[in-house]
């Protein structure tokens, strides 16, 4: 129905009214575009709306939805295009390609962008910003062509944020709701540790790391990194303490603070001591490396032989080449040698270990004539490996590495299999050695260990997470029946047995009244008593307190001990509503942590953020995004 609007008339038409007969349907243009196959200017069958339409508008009907799209006077196709742009992907990428073949080069359409504030756009952003935080990636990023043209094909209709948007608001917005969810969790807890230690970046910029720890209700760990703040200056013990009550009261968990893990450092550790009623540990981790690096130097020239050598295959691409020829002679897979790195714990017996592994094709490999000139050649006569010496060491420092690794595990207690573990090391020390290099490197590892832990049995925190713990509660692990063939042992024994046994039963009943409660410490038993727990004897799973059974206290360390493989949380989590007052004391003293692992891994990855590529970013964007890889909840 063709029509020409009179005056003062409305000049609006419904869906219904308008038809192909209409002038104002026609096209003026030649239709050559490859759009017009998703088109038709018959606009019968046509799907509309409620709203009225102006007459002045020209309008096409879409053969795959059938609604009508509204183009206007000199629009050309782009009002089509952007249809099917946000309507029909899978025709629209169809359409680019086309396009791109026909143009040699893809055409830049203009189309309306969703907001940048609307749902989808939000929830596209987070996920770009969720890869970035999570995998630590370069902010950067979001300027990559490649990464903006997946997000093209992604969602056509979306674009991404520029780089100031996600460093100037989003990594703010999203780094100040992590710290709310992170202070909203500490209301579940009263008893709260943390762990620290200090760092230098690749741009000599020192931070200081702080991670805290605590057990729920429901006896799970929680660990949550709280800050890696620049900390320049010297770091002296009173700005150390000052630094860490600062952070403490930032985070509304100094009247909460029941450990302090550091490194063994004085600094630190004068820093830790001076918070009042807060114990303070060093890292036993720690004290294992040094103890090992001691005892192990009288064959230093030894293990630096191996470093020369394995510095020497891994910058010659001939020698490299050639321990792989050896390796596939005897069908083995081609492994490279690891090079050790000296703040790196364990490090050096890794690099001991793969090369006692490759012992074949590397012997084969010194044995031919021309390596051996070449080394001649190169004044490297001093690259002799003593295989009888590594090969002791390796046996030596095998638990000294599983140890760590257990001691270094974040989702159980470790201050509560601290003791056991260190006499099974000291037991293993002492193990009959035919071999008078072990004997040597033993002796000296044990006389270094024994000093660096000369206080471990008078720590209140290591004897009160023991006696919490179901599997040590009983302090098996300190009888002489178990240490009869070792005589140094046994003496050891003598020296802190009776101190230790007396005090971890005064402190436990003093926590324990400290609750409420009333307990007479029960009279205990004066019974005299390769890989790490090979052959371990600590645990009698009947072994019991003795004494009277009568209170909450009494009757848990009458309770027969557990094994070792058995989880103390999983335990608690059964056993809570039968031993309240014991269960509040195991979230307290079940959190602190025997190493400082969790801040040393903060260093970790934050090597992938302060990298020589990365080293302008700010003591700020690093602190944010750490805090979110550790704590956010996406």
């Amino acid at each position: 129905m063709a029509f020409s609007p009179l005056p003062n008339q409305d000049t609006t038409l419904s869906i219904s009214q308008i038809t192909t007969s209409s002038p104002l349907q026609t096209p003026k243009r030649k239709q050559r575009s490859p759009v017009w196959r998703y088109f038709s200017t018959d606009l019968s069958g046509a799907f509309g709306t409620a709203d009225a339409i102006n007459i002045n508008d020209i309008f096409m009907k879409c053969l795959m939805c059938f609604n009508l799209v509204k183009t206007y006077v000199n629009t050309g196709t782009t009002p089509l295009i952007t249809h099917l742009a946000t309507k029909h992907t899978n025709e629209y990428a169809k359409l680019r390609d086309e396009l791109d073949e026909h143009s040699g080069k893809r055409q830049k359409i203009n189309q309306d962008y969703l907001p940048l504030d609307s749902d989808r756009s939000q929830y596209l952003t987070n996920m770009v910003f969720k890869l970035i935080t999570r995998e630590l990636l370069p902010l950067r990023l979001v300027e990559s062509p490649d990464l903006q043209d997946i997000m093209q094909h992604v969602e056509p209709a979306y674009k991404l944020p520029s780089r100031k948007h996600f460093t100037e608001k989003l990594l703010s917005q999203k780094y100040d709701e992590a710290r709310l969810q992170v202070k909203a969790r500490f209301n579940e807890t009263k008893f709260v540790s943390i762990t620290t230690d200090n760092w230098t970046s690749v741009a000599n910029e020192s931070y200081i790391t702080v991670t805290a720890h605590f057990i729920t209700a429901n006896f799970e760990m929680v660990n949550l990194n709280l800050t890696t703040y620049e900390f320049p200056g010297s770091h002296t013990g009173n700005r150390i303490h000052e630094q860490l009550e600062s952070i403490c009261n930032d985070w509304n968990i100094l009247d909460k603070l029941v450990c302090i893990t550091t490194d063994n450092a004085s600094a630190a550790l004068n820093g830790a001591r001076d918070f009042d009623g807060v114990e303070s540990f060093g890292c036993f981790a720690h004290k294992i490396n040094l103890s090992v690096t001691s005892g192990t130097r009288s064959h230093s020239d030894t293990i630096a032989n191996v470093r020369k050598f394995i510095a020497h295959v891994r910058r010659s691409t001939l020698a490299f080449e050639e321990i792989k020829v050896e390796q596939k002679k005897i069908n083995r897979t081609e492994r490279k040698l690891i090079l050790d790195v000296s703040t790196r714990w364990n490090s050096t017996y890794y690099m001991l270990l793969r090369l006692v592994d490759e012992k074949i094709p590397v012997s084969a490999f010194l044995l031919k004539k021309k390596i051996a000139k070449r080394l001649k050649d190169e004044d490297d006569d001093s690259l002799i490996i003593n295989w009888q010496t590594i090969e002791a060491i390796t046996k030596i420092l095998k638990p000294f590495d599983t140890a760590t690794k257990e001691l270094s595990f974040e989702g159980k207690p470790t201050m509560s299999i601290l003791l056991p573990t260190f006499m099974q090391l000291l037991r293993l020390l002492e193990t009959n050695a035919s071999n008078l290099i072990v004997k040597e490197i033993q002796d000296a590892i044990w006389d270094d260990f024994i000093e660096r832990c000369r206080d471990l049995f008078h720590s209140k925190v290591v004897q009160l997470a023991t006696i919490l713990d179901p599997r040590f509660k009983a302090f098996s692990f300190l009888k002489f029946e178990h240490y009869k063939n070792n005589t140094k042992l046994s003496a050891y024994l003598r020296e802190v047995k009776v101190s230790t046994i007396k005090n971890e039963k005064n402190l436990l009943t003093q926590e324990y009244n400290s609750l409420g409660g009333h307990f007479s410490s029960p009279e205990v038993s004066q019974d005299d008593s390769q890989d790490l727990w090979d052959n371990y004897e600590g645990n009698n799973l009947n072994a019991k307190y003795g004494g009277k059974v009568g209170n909450e206290l009494s009757r848990y360390l009458n309770e027969p001990t557990i094994a070792r493989t058995s989880c103390p949380l999983q335990w608690w989590k059964s056993n809570k509503d039968r031993y309240q007052n014991i269960a509040a004391l195991a979230r307290k003293w079940f959190c602190c942590s025997a190493t400082s692992v969790p801040s040393e891994r903060t260093f970790s990855l934050s090597g992938h953020i302060t990298s020589d590529r990365r080293s302008r970013m700010s003591p700020s964007h690093v602190n944010k995004l750490l805090f979110l890889k550790y704590n956010y909840a996406w």
